[in-house]
């Protein structure tokens, strides 16, 4: 069996992004990472907005129906976790975080 590998920015770039950790309540945020120190932060900003817009394509806001927001949350992110295995568990959970807000009704 092959181990995913883990790439750490990748998974910051998602979490800055989300804004996980820096707000109550998600809110994109390019200019954070652009202000990575890395050299390619403008492609890790490409690839975390991709991401989210993946993300909400795959897994309408309404996907659920009348079902468990708590359950829909869980599939958004087990899908998110086997789709991208370079995303820590962490960078995963901003993603549901983000979905789950916009889905609250």
């Amino acid at each position: 069996m092959i181990e995913a590998v883990i790439d750490a920015a990748k998974s910051e770039a998602v979490r800055i992004y989300t804004s996980r950790g820096r707000s109550p309540f998600p809110v994109s945020d390019p200019d954070g990472v652009r202000a990575m120190s890395v050299p390619n932060a403008e492609a890790l900003l490409t690839y975390a907005r991709d991401l989210v817009d993946d993300m909400f394509a795959l897994y309408p806001l309404d996907f659920y129906g009348d079902g468990d927001l708590i359950e829909a949350i869980r599939v958004v992110e087990a899908g998110i976790a086997a789709d991208h295995p370079e995303l820590d568990a962490e960078a995963v959970s901003a993603l549901g975080w983000m979905w789950s807000y916009s889905a609250w009704k």
